[in-house]
Order: structure tokens, then C-alpha cells, then sequence
């Protein structure tokens, strides 16, 4: 049987809720630029079958966007983990609340934060 859990966090901090949209929205970017990356290279042995090319790992993909892509678009480093200390610390209840997933509220709970 598969059960699904399902968490809402209550972002009561402005700064929270905007750092937490850019973080989202980096990794969005950062997922859709590997993903059509992938499908070029998969058209393109495809396409190609005596002259295929080698499929990129995870860590030949984090290279590749650190590389090309990182230094085109400077917000990235806007949600890096080497950000601000102080920044750190305020977002650390949401990783104490994302580790409060198996919680005796049941299937659905709600987690207060900042």
C-alpha cells in the first residue's frame, strides 16, 4: 500500500516567503535547464546512432551549470548555500519542520515558522 503524507508550512516572514520562492525558482531553472540539455543529447544519438555521445552524470551536469550557466545568470548565487550566516539561521526552522514529516498529527499538519 502507498501512503502519502502531506505538510504545509505556514510562512509567517515576508523575507522567508520571498527567500523561499527564489530558492524554488532557481532550482525549477537548474532542473529544466538539465532536463532539455538531456533531451538534446537523447535527439541527438538518436538521431545519430554511429556517433553517439556520452550521457551526463549528476555531477557532469552540477559542473556543467556551474561552468555555463552560473556565471550568465547571477541570481544563482543570490540562493547559494554560502549565502549570509544570519540568513541561515533564520530559515533553519524549515529544515527542523521538513524533518517533522512523520508527525502524530496524522496525514496533514501545519508547521508554524519564523
Amino acid at each position: 500500500m502507498l501512503l502519502g503524507l502531506k505538510t504545509e508550512l505556514r510562512i509567517r516572514s515576508p523575507k522567508l516567503k520571498v527567500a523561499l520562492a527564489k530558492h524554488a525558482g532557481t532550482a525549477r531553472h537548474a532542473w529544466n535547464w538539465g532536463l532539455a540539455l538531456t533531451k538534446k543529447l537523447l535527439a541527438h544519438n538518436q538521431a545519430n546512432p554511429d556517433d553517439k555521445l556520452k550521457f551526463p552524470t549528476a555531477i557532469d551536469l552540477h559542473l556543467l551549470l556551474v561552468k555555463m550557466v552560473k556565471p550568465q545568470r547571477q541570481w544563482y548565487y543570490e540562493v547559494s548555500k554560502c549565502g549570509n550566516p544570519d540568513e541561515a539561521q533564520e530559515s533553519r526552522c524549515i529544515h527542523i519542520n521538513l524533518a517533522k514529516q512523520y508527525h502524530p498529527l496524522g496525514t496533514h499538519a501545519v508547521y508554524w515558522c519564523c
